[in-house]
């Protein structure tokens, strides 16, 4: 008696790479002396170099297929899960095998532990601070307005700063893979690539929470 073997598969969270981590997940397959095809929905490529050439340093979606052992990592792919009342297109990465075989398994695990490495921050930062500065204008708010929410009231500030915090969080959320042909040194980072709207939000939500508690600390000053 012998157990039953399968290929394995595993779908992979959102990714953050760059071109050194490209290169050294690449590196995996050429240790297992595997053949390695890389290709988009469009087009078939003979390098990284090359598909930097025709796409730019920022992919999309990426198919890396090896054989002997074959084991095959797509990134950003698509299908229509059916339901009710719609369909829905969804998107994911996957790593699986398509032998089986000891030399597939043993780099399959190898693939799926550095990918989990690279996984990319579940927030942005520098979107997050922003939504927790308007969540402690809020509990500020709610101590000194307190006699207002215990008519049953809610004051139109509260719900301003409640609707920043809630409108940031959203944003500061990871949306998809950033898969990028260029080293990190080289890569603007996103506080760099989006620093004037950032300067900008956080001007704006500091200003704006600084009014007013400003407002709300003189008005129970000036009328006890």
């Amino acid at each position: 008696m012998e157990p039953i073997r399968h290929t394995l598969t595993t779908q992979i969270p959102v990714l953050r790479m760059y071109r050194e981590d490209l290169d050294e997940f690449l590196s995996f397959f050429e240790k297992a002396g595997a053949k390695v095809t890389i290709s988009d929905n469009q087009y078939r490529y003979d390098s990284l170099d090359d598909m930097k050439a025709h796409k730019g340093s920022r992919i999309l979606n990426i198919d890396i297929q090896a054989e002997h052992p074959a084991v095959h990592f797509t990134l950003n792919q698509s299908k229509m899960i059916q339901g009710s009342p719609s369909t829905a297109l969804v998107y994911f990465n996957e790593l699986r095998t398509e032998e089986i075989s000891n030399e597939a398994d043993n780099l399959f695990y190898r693939l799926r532990e550095f990918l989990l490495l690279h996984k990319a921050p579940r927030f942005h930062v520098w979107l997050l601070i922003p939504a927790i500065l308007a969540a402690l204008a809020c509990v500020a708010l709610a101590g000194f307005e307190y006699q207002i929410f215990k008519s049953g009231r809610v004051p139109v500030e509260f719900v301003a700063c409640l609707v920043a915090s809630v409108g940031f969080l959203i944003a500061s959320g990871q949306r998809g893979n950033e898969l990028i042909l260029e080293t990190r040194s080289n890569s603007p980072t996103f506080l760099k690539t989006n620093r004037n709207s950032i300067i900008m939000v956080f001007v704006g939500t500091g200003i704006g929470i600084i009014g007013t508690l400003a407002s709300q600390w003189l008005s129970r000053l000036l009328f006890k």
